[in-house]
């Protein structure tokens, strides 16, 4: 429970220096460092965090509270149009209180919001196809509007199905290379744990080339390649790699631990004292 707390705190630090926009979607468990990790009892003095005297090493994933992340994330647009829309459908489900369907929808709104307090229901499959199926048949419900209300020209037929085709192939093509991209990271870890530090580079360019950029953990994959280069004695590859990791997450440890190393061994010693500082 306390940890708990400390993220959510963590959260709040988030939400207040990036108010306006947030860190951007999916983005939290990377500037989640950024407020700092003392307090939290299960990080181990292995590693330091960037400012603080102590040595940590945790990754935390997500604040285990949706709307928060929400916030954080998108901030102030996002909110508040995810806001509007569950205030949208209260009043309309208010006001047309006598509809038995439309009670059973108020009520599985409702418990997606408590849950969404306390856990992540948002990135859960199974929420998010009763989501997706439950909110237009409410917003039916709601509006009174009947099949036989949505008649079109032909040609706005063909518009609206050539938009779905399209839409759906871009959405097919990014689903391809996130899931190669996962493939090839999987095989990663297998060989960074066999220490194959060729098969290591290979793979990471491959999910790169895949536009699949960091690992679940919020590690970059050029990480992993410098790592490959950084253990074959490649020190100046290794630093490219290092510092295209430090752009995309500049609060994980490993990138930051191992970009100063580079630049001390490359000679860059007063570019090392500011990472390792």
């Amino acid at each position: 429970l306390k940890e708990r707390f400390f993220v959510w705190g963590n959260t709040w630090c988030l939400i207040k220096a990036n108010y306006f926009c947030g860190v951007g979607a999916g983005n939290w468990k990377i500037f989640f460092p950024s407020c700092g990790l003392q307090g939290l009892s299960s990080a181990e003095d292995d590693f330091y965090t960037p400012g603080e005297l102590e040595f940590i090493n945790i990754s935390v994933q997500r604040p285990h509270n949706d709307l928060l992340q929400v916030l954080s994330e998108t901030g102030k647009i996002g909110f508040s149009l995810l806001f509007f829309i569950f205030l949208l459908l209260i009043i309309k489900t208010t006001i047309n209180r006598n509809s038995n369907t439309q009670i059973l929808f108020y009520s599985f709104f409702l418990g997606f919001l408590l849950s969404s307090q306390f856990d992540f229901p948002k990135e859960r499959t199974e929420h998010g196809f009763l989501i997706g199926m439950y909110l237009p048949i409410l917003l039916m419900n709601i509006t009174g509007i009947k099949k036989n209300n949505f008649i079109l020209p032909s040609n706005m037929k063909f518009f609206i199905v050539a938009l779905f085709i399209i839409f759906n192939l871009f959405i097919l093509s990014f689903l391809f290379n996130r899931i190669r991209g996962e493939i090839f990271t999987k095989e990663l870890y297998t060989q960074k744990f066999n220490k194959n530090w060729d098969k290591v580079i290979s793979l990471a360019k491959k999910a790169k080339a895949n536009q699949y950029y960091t690992d679940p953990f919020a590690i970059p994959l050029s990480w992993y390649e410098g790592l490959g280069f950084f253990m074959k004695n490649d020190f100046y590859n290794a630093n490219v790699q290092f510092a295209e990791a430090y752009s995309l997450n500049p609060y994980n440890i490993y990138v930051i631990s191992n970009l100063g190393t580079t630049k001390e061994l490359l000679g860059n010693r007063e570019e090392a004292k500011v990472l390792f500082k």
